[in-house]
């Protein structure tokens, strides 16, 4: 059948419409948010910069880590109780309240003193929370004091509309050096999502305001019950990991000793293989390590803090080289055992073996099946929100965080090789060559191929669940 050229035309036919629909309904399925940023990561800094002069406090030689950030918990409480996606789209729009924003850390090794900014995707200044020493002295001021410098402050230098807002409670704390700070939170008198509340923070530290904090207040009924939805999947993922480490152990294990004692293994280009991944998984690590600043304790040597994240990133590049090359040892002879009329897996891209039609009928076919599973997922998407009302959350297809990496090639072409190499080889090459060498035993074949295929489906699946 597939050396028949009706099949390829209607292979190619297929491809072409799953490719219209993915168009048609990938962006109703896949609940793709349209998010406007006009401030990029290097004004994000730079702003940062501008917001502490205008505090009036010197940061001289601190270091900066942002990320572009979101309010997840006050997004799934939105798109499931207060509107849905459309709701949350128009919160979106609107200059309410800011669920995706820019966080700026400002910090120095051995200072207690930080300053952490937020900006709207388009860059206006949304709050900041600068951190003072304990020991640092200033003015004892009494509560209706702090309350009128904080309610002058606010409102002529950082534009807060105060008047829409109710103070609800307040606080102070008095330091050992005679420093008081005060704390009042309000509340917003019309800024209300179903019962989700917007609430704003004013810190008076000595006779400054050191802190303007929107946040959100969401009922605790729904973290019960959104904790209790996510239990589920949590559970169902467990049982699938225990599944894979026993079922794929196992026989990982077995077929290890039988292949060593038949010598039936190729060493070389697996062992390519696996260093080549761990090399990139290893960089892709690096990549980012700008965002692990973000949770840097700076009463900690910051070099002995670097020198943990690279020791954890060679680590975690070894343990996936290594089970990379066990996994392509295994797999690749299973494989060659199963199905011994197929091409070598290691000869497929050979001078004599690639041009070949087999070869090339394999790679097309895996370019054209792409855009058709593609639509089924879409399709499983579409049709499980629109007919069972099934919630998936909303994401934007666009991460400015990308910017934040060295070489963000580095982590693209490192995922892929990891997620289409090696889980390939696990999760579909071992199980299913297995099944077929069982079922050829048995003289079942096609019927363990079945229960391969399923098993392997649910394994899978299930194992990303959570």
């Amino acid at each position: 059948m597939f050396k028949r050229p009706w099949f390829w035309f209607a292979f190619v036919f297929l491809a072409i419409l799953a490719v219209l629909f993915n168009l048609r309904y990938a962006d109703k399925a896949l609940n793709i948010l349209n998010i406007q940023i006009s401030m990029s990561r290097k004004e994000s800094l730079a702003e940062a910069v501008n917001l502490h002069n205008r505090l009036g406090v010197k940061f001289e030689g601190y270091r900066q880590a942002t990320v572009f950030n979101s309010d997840s918990e006050f997004q799934n409480y939105v798109e499931l109780r207060a509107g849905g996606k459309q709701a949350f789209e128009k919160i979106l729009s609107s200059d309410d309240y800011y669920p995706y924003y820019w966080y700026v850390r400002h910090f120095k090794e051995g200072e207690a003193r930080e300053l952490v900014s937020y900006f709207s995707p388009a860059g206006k200044v949304i709050g900041f929370e600068e951190k003072v020493p304990e020991s640092e002295p200033g003015k004892a001021l009494s509560r209706l004091e702090a309350t009128a410098l904080a309610d002058s402050i606010a409102r002529t230098q950082w534009s807060v509309a105060l008047d829409q807002y109710t103070l609800i409670q307040e606080a102070q704390e008095a330091r050992p050096n005679g420093r008081i700070d005060h704390t009042f939170t309000y509340e917003h008198r019309e800024l209300k999502y179903n019962e989700a509340l917007i609430r704003l923070e004013l810190i008076v530290t000595g006779d400054r305001l050191t802190t303007i904090r929107p946040f959100h207040k969401i009922p605790e009924q729904f973290s019960k019950d959104y904790a209790a939805m996510r239990s589920y999947n949590e559970i169902l993922a467990g049982i699938a990991s225990a599944l894979m480490l026993l079922l794929y152990g196992i026989a990982m294990i077995v077929w290890l000793f039988l292949l060593l004692r038949r010598r039936q293994l190729i060493w070389k280009p697996a062992l390519m293989w696996a260093i080549l991944i761990g090399i990139f998984m290893f960089f892709a690590g690096l990549n980012f390590i700008s965002f692990q600043w973000l949770g840097y304790d700076t009463s900690t040597s910051s070099s002995s803090f670097l020198t943990q994240q690279i020791l954890q990133n060679i680590f975690q590049g070894l343990l996936l080289a290594a089970i990379s090359f066990i996994t392509f040892l295994v797999a690749e002879a299973v494989t060659r055992e199963a199905m011994p009329q197929e091409v070598q897996f290691w000869k497929s891209f050979s001078r004599d073996t690639a041009p070949t039609k087999s070869v090339l009928g394999k790679v097309l076919g895996g370019y054209l099946f792409m855009p058709i599973e593609l639509a089924y997922v879409i399709g499983f998407y579409y049709f499980t929100q629109s007919r069972w009302g099934w919630w998936s959350p909303a994401s934007s297809f666009s991460d400015p965080n990308i910017l934040g990496a060295a070489m963000p090639w580095v982590t693209a072409i490192g995922q892929a090789l990891q997620a289409g190499f090696w889980e390939e080889a696990m999760f579909r090459a071992l199980p299913l060559a297995t099944m077929l060498i069982i079922g050829t035993k048995l003289n079942k074949k096609k019927l363990f191929l079945i229960l391969g295929i399923i098993l392997q489906a649910f394994i899978f699946s299930a194992a990303h669940a959570g």
